[in-house]
């Protein structure tokens, strides 16, 4: 075998094997991102908002879903997860969540989330939409 194509042969191999590891990596991001994301979902589905939602949309035979926006990336470190109704023509969103991805394995994610004050287009605490959003 000549060593051009020895040479040729060698950094195919190489290449195949960087690629793979590359792919190993980004899967094992992948999966730690679902399942953190997975983890987010559980933690919002137990605020009183989205049990009050999915409880109003049950009479009409659906359940609230939730749609991830936004992952945490080099430019932001917020997952943005909106909630809302999923309908056969389009998605109603009620709910707009942000949250640091450092908060997520809190026990107690209520003192990190926000949510998007529509009027104003900020995000405020939970706390202070709550206070805003009586019934």
């Amino acid at each position: 075998m000549s060593g051009k194509r020895l040479f040729f042969y060698a950094a195919l191999i190489f290449s195949l094997l960087l690629a793979d590891a590359k792919s190993n990596v980004l899967l094992a991001q992948s999966l730690k991102n679902t399942s953190e994301e997975d983890r987010l979902t559980d933690k919002l589905f137990e605020l009183k908002e989205i049990k009050k939602l999915d409880k109003e949309l049950k009479k009409y035979k659906a359940n609230a879903s939730f749609m991830t926006r936004e992952t945490p990336s080099v430019q932001s470190p917020y997952y943005e997860i909106s909630v809302g109704y999923n309908g056969p023509w389009h998605y109603e969103t009620r709910y707009w969540f942000r949250i640091k991805n450092s908060y997520v394995n809190k026990e107690d994610i209520r003192p990190y989330l926000e949510v998007l004050d529509v009027v104003s287009g900020n995000y405020i605490s939970l706390a202070k939409f709550r206070k805003a959003h009586r019934n």
